[in-house]
């Protein structure tokens, strides 16, 4: 096999180990990308509101009402070190209702998408983002 397919196969590994968790605390996920502090993602920005889902890959996943979930792009400032979402101290997980700025976006507003080995397209292709669309948000927190 190709070098390429390997490397996307440990980086699928990798996602689905993460979210295995023994203590209770995987509720929220393996994780979710942030945006770049110095360069948001392109998008018209509005209010945006919706109820976290973790998928049973372990993506996250937010519900804003307006057809399927979409994968999350997280604020470049909300996560903790092991690179979870976190709001007020605490992982954001599955049902969490989030209030916010941001952009509802297709797969192409990301900047590797082509690059599925890239940072973003990584997550993309094993969170299904190219079906499910994108929410990229600005500013969150909990309603």
């Amino acid at each position: 096999m190709r070098s390429g397919v390997w490397s996307g196969l440990g980086i699928a590994m990798v996602f689905a180990l993460a979210g295995c968790s023994t203590d209770g605390e995987g509720e929220g996920g393996f994780g979710v990308p942030r945006q770049p502090a110095d360069a948001p993602l392109a998008g018209t920005r509005t209010d945006i509101r919706g109820t976290v889902q973790v998928e049973s890959n372990g993506c996250l996943t937010l519900d804003t009402g307006t057809g399927e979930p979409r994968w999350i792009v997280w604020p470049a400032d909300q996560e903790d070190d092991q690179g979870q979402p976190v709001l007020d101290g605490r992982v954001v997980g599955d049902g969490d209702v989030l209030v916010g700025t941001g952009a509802e976006v297709s797969i192409d507003a990301l900047p590797d998408w082509p690059n599925r080995d890239g940072y973003f397209g990584s997550f993309a292709v094993f969170c299904s983002a190219e079906e499910s669309g994108v929410v990229v948000l600005d500013a969150v927190a909990r309603d």
